[in-house]
């Protein structure tokens, strides 16, 4: 069968998403102790 044009866009903006947002994660948690010093 042919897999839908749409199923692998979502997968792959997912993917994508969440590989960007793994990588963001460690600059945003530095931003926010660099901010709100304790």
């Amino acid at each position: 069968g042919i897999i839908p044009f749409n199923l692998i866009k979502a997968g792959l903006n997912s993917a994508i998403a969440g590989i960007v947002f793994r990588a963001l994660l460690p600059f945003v948690q530095r931003h926010r102790e660099m901010i709100r010093p304790i």
